[in-house]
Protein backbone atom coordinates (compact mmCIF):
# COMPACT_ATOMS: atom_id res chain seq x y z
CA UNK A 1 0.00 0.00 0.00
CA UNK A 2 2.61 2.38 0.88
CA UNK A 3 4.25 2.27 -2.79
CA UNK A 4 1.18 2.43 -4.18
CA UNK A 5 0.94 5.92 -2.51
CA UNK A 6 4.03 7.03 -3.08
CA UNK A 7 3.87 5.94 -7.19
CA UNK A 8 0.79 7.98 -6.98
CA UNK A 9 1.57 11.46 -5.54
CA UNK A 10 4.80 13.57 -4.35
CA UNK A 11 4.68 15.84 -1.26
CA UNK A 12 5.80 19.61 -0.88
CA UNK A 13 6.74 19.38 3.06
CA UNK A 14 8.00 23.10 2.67
CA UNK A 15 4.26 24.03 1.81
CA UNK A 16 2.56 21.23 2.82
CA UNK A 17 0.71 19.81 0.42
CA UNK A 18 0.61 16.89 -2.41
CA UNK A 19 0.26 16.68 -5.71
CA UNK A 20 -0.85 14.03 -8.34
CA UNK A 21 1.57 12.53 -10.72
CA UNK A 22 -0.20 9.99 -11.83
CA UNK A 23 -3.16 10.48 -14.13
CA UNK A 24 -5.67 9.92 -11.67
CA UNK A 25 -5.52 13.54 -9.99
CA UNK A 26 -7.82 11.97 -7.14
CA UNK A 27 -4.83 10.54 -5.20
CA UNK A 28 -4.02 14.49 -4.41
CA UNK A 29 -7.64 15.57 -3.61
CA UNK A 30 -7.72 15.72 0.30
CA UNK A 31 -11.90 15.76 -0.70
CA UNK A 32 -11.57 12.11 -2.62
CA UNK A 33 -11.46 8.73 -0.63
CA UNK A 34 -8.78 6.76 -0.33
CA UNK A 35 -8.69 3.49 -2.69
CA UNK A 36 -8.62 1.25 -0.07
CA UNK A 37 -10.71 -1.68 1.83
CA UNK A 38 -10.74 -1.51 5.12
CA UNK A 39 -8.25 -4.18 5.48
CA UNK A 40 -5.64 -2.58 3.94
CA UNK A 41 -6.57 0.52 5.73
CA UNK A 42 -5.74 -1.76 9.36
CA UNK A 43 -2.70 -2.78 7.95
CA UNK A 44 -0.79 0.16 6.97
CA UNK A 45 -2.17 1.06 10.54
CA UNK A 46 -0.68 -1.77 12.20
CA UNK A 47 2.51 -1.09 10.14
CA UNK A 48 2.63 2.44 12.05
CA UNK A 49 1.80 1.11 15.12
CA UNK A 50 5.03 -0.47 15.90
CA UNK A 51 7.32 1.17 18.56
CA UNK A 52 9.70 2.31 16.08
CA UNK A 53 8.01 5.36 15.24
CA UNK A 54 7.69 6.11 18.95
CA UNK A 55 11.21 6.25 19.81
CA UNK A 56 13.06 9.28 20.68
CA UNK A 57 15.90 8.26 19.31
CA UNK A 58 14.41 7.78 16.33
CA UNK A 59 13.95 11.12 15.35
CA UNK A 60 18.15 11.51 15.52
CA UNK A 61 18.67 8.19 13.10
CA UNK A 62 16.29 9.03 10.58
CA UNK A 63 16.15 12.64 10.29
CA UNK A 64 19.62 13.00 9.52
CA UNK A 65 19.98 9.99 8.00
CA UNK A 66 20.81 10.23 4.28
CA UNK A 67 19.08 9.95 0.80
CA UNK A 68 17.33 6.65 0.36
CA UNK A 69 17.20 5.81 3.80
CA UNK A 70 15.11 1.88 4.24
CA UNK A 71 12.92 0.64 6.55
CA UNK A 72 13.50 -3.49 6.94
CA UNK A 73 10.51 -4.53 8.87
CA UNK A 74 11.24 -8.75 8.80
CA UNK A 75 12.14 -9.55 5.22
CA UNK A 76 10.52 -6.83 3.59
CA UNK A 77 12.14 -3.40 3.32
CA UNK A 78 10.63 0.14 1.95
CA UNK A 79 12.37 3.63 1.22
CA UNK A 80 11.81 5.88 3.82
CA UNK A 81 10.68 8.63 1.35
CA UNK A 82 7.61 6.07 0.37
CA UNK A 83 6.31 6.32 4.14
CA UNK A 84 7.02 9.48 3.95
CA UNK A 85 4.62 10.15 1.28
CA UNK A 86 2.02 7.68 1.96
CA UNK A 87 1.82 9.09 6.14
CA UNK A 88 1.08 12.21 5.09
CA UNK A 89 -1.73 10.97 2.52
CA UNK A 90 -3.25 9.16 5.33
CA UNK A 91 -2.95 11.99 7.41
CA UNK A 92 -4.82 14.13 4.92
CA UNK A 93 -7.72 11.55 4.12
CA UNK A 94 -8.13 10.34 7.47
CA UNK A 95 -11.67 11.31 7.40
CA UNK A 96 -12.49 9.52 4.09
CA UNK A 97 -10.68 6.36 5.19
CA UNK A 98 -12.99 2.59 5.19
CA UNK A 99 -12.72 2.07 8.98
CA UNK A 100 -14.72 1.40 11.67
CA UNK A 101 -16.14 4.62 14.51
CA UNK A 102 -14.02 2.52 16.71
CA UNK A 103 -10.76 2.09 14.47
CA UNK A 104 -10.71 5.75 14.27
CA UNK A 105 -9.15 6.84 17.81
CA UNK A 106 -6.33 4.18 17.23
CA UNK A 107 -5.61 4.78 13.54
CA UNK A 108 -5.33 9.08 13.96
CA UNK A 109 -3.18 8.59 16.71
CA UNK A 110 -0.86 6.60 14.85
CA UNK A 111 -0.79 8.85 11.80
CA UNK A 112 -0.47 11.67 13.88
CA UNK A 113 2.73 10.44 15.94
CA UNK A 114 4.05 9.01 12.02
CA UNK A 115 3.55 12.22 11.09
CA UNK A 116 5.75 13.95 13.68
CA UNK A 117 8.55 12.05 12.68
CA UNK A 118 7.95 12.93 9.11
CA UNK A 119 7.86 16.38 9.27
CA UNK A 120 11.73 17.43 8.85
CA UNK A 121 13.63 19.29 6.24
CA UNK A 122 14.10 22.23 8.96
CA UNK A 123 15.81 22.87 11.90
CA UNK A 124 14.19 23.25 15.90
CA UNK A 125 14.82 25.23 19.08
CA UNK A 126 15.12 23.09 22.27
CA UNK A 127 11.87 23.66 23.57
CA UNK A 128 10.23 23.12 20.34
CA UNK A 129 11.75 19.49 20.25
CA UNK A 130 10.71 18.92 23.73
CA UNK A 131 6.99 19.49 22.50
CA UNK A 132 7.13 17.56 19.77
CA UNK A 133 8.92 14.64 21.50
CA UNK A 134 7.53 14.58 24.57
CA UNK A 135 5.43 11.58 23.81
CA UNK A 136 8.56 9.88 22.68
CA UNK A 137 9.69 6.61 24.66
CA UNK A 138 13.38 6.25 25.70
CA UNK A 139 14.77 3.81 28.47
CA UNK A 140 17.59 6.75 29.60
CA UNK A 141 15.35 9.65 30.52
CA UNK A 142 18.39 11.39 30.27
CA UNK A 143 17.69 11.56 26.83
CA UNK A 144 14.72 13.58 26.62
CA UNK A 145 17.41 16.22 26.29
CA UNK A 146 20.83 14.20 25.18
CA UNK A 147 19.07 12.66 21.80
CA UNK A 148 17.71 16.23 20.79
CA UNK A 149 20.67 17.71 20.66
CA UNK A 150 21.92 16.97 16.96
CA UNK A 151 18.84 18.30 15.70
CA UNK A 152 19.08 21.77 17.39
CA UNK A 153 18.36 24.92 15.08
CA UNK A 154 22.04 26.24 14.53
CA UNK A 155 20.46 29.73 16.92
CA UNK A 156 20.52 27.07 19.71
CA UNK A 157 23.74 25.05 19.22
CA UNK A 158 25.86 27.98 21.29
CA UNK A 159 23.93 26.17 24.83
CA UNK A 160 26.54 24.48 26.18
CA UNK A 161 24.55 21.37 26.78
CA UNK A 162 27.09 18.16 26.68
CA UNK A 163 25.99 14.75 27.02
CA UNK A 164 26.92 13.23 30.41
CA UNK A 165 25.62 10.21 31.44
CA UNK A 166 27.53 10.52 35.44
CA UNK A 167 25.16 13.33 36.07
CA UNK A 168 21.47 12.37 36.90
CA UNK A 169 18.37 13.17 35.43
CA UNK A 170 17.34 15.70 37.65
CA UNK A 171 21.02 17.21 37.27
CA UNK A 172 20.52 17.33 33.47
CA UNK A 173 16.97 18.92 33.77
CA UNK A 174 17.64 21.29 35.71
CA UNK A 175 21.39 22.20 33.59
CA UNK A 176 19.57 22.14 30.62
CA UNK A 177 16.85 24.67 31.43
CA UNK A 178 18.92 27.15 32.69
CA UNK A 179 21.47 27.07 29.83
CA UNK A 180 18.58 28.04 27.74
CA UNK A 181 16.92 30.39 29.85
CA UNK A 182 20.50 32.51 29.96
CA UNK A 183 21.45 31.53 26.04
CA UNK A 184 18.19 32.88 25.07
CA UNK A 185 17.10 35.70 27.82
CA UNK A 186 13.82 34.70 28.27
CA UNK A 187 11.90 32.08 29.43
CA UNK A 188 9.77 30.35 26.58
CA UNK A 189 11.52 26.75 27.61
CA UNK A 190 9.19 26.63 30.43
CA UNK A 191 6.15 26.70 27.86
CA UNK A 192 7.84 22.24 28.24
CA UNK A 193 7.21 22.43 31.93
CA UNK A 194 4.33 21.03 33.69
CA UNK A 195 2.41 22.60 36.95
CA UNK A 196 4.82 25.63 36.95
CA UNK A 197 7.40 23.14 37.80
CA UNK A 198 10.44 22.01 36.11
CA UNK A 199 9.37 17.89 35.26
CA UNK A 200 11.12 14.93 34.26
CA UNK A 201 10.73 16.30 30.66
CA UNK A 202 7.65 13.55 29.54
CA UNK A 203 6.02 14.27 32.97
CA UNK A 204 7.07 11.64 34.75
CA UNK A 205 9.31 13.12 37.56
CA UNK A 206 9.22 16.60 39.33
CA UNK A 207 11.46 18.66 41.20
CA UNK A 208 11.93 22.22 42.04
CA UNK A 209 14.47 24.27 40.21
Amino acid sequence: CFNTIASHIDVAWGKVRMTAISADGSWADPKAAAPFHTAACLAMSDFLGYSWFERLWVYQEIKLAAEGAVLLCGYQSIEWTAVRKAVYFLDQKIQLLDITPNSYPTIRDRISTAMRLCEYGYWLSLQSLLDQTKHCKCSDPRDRIFALLSLLHKDDQGLGIEPDYNKTPRRVYEDATKKAIGFSQDLVILASVEDNIIPYYGGAYRGNI
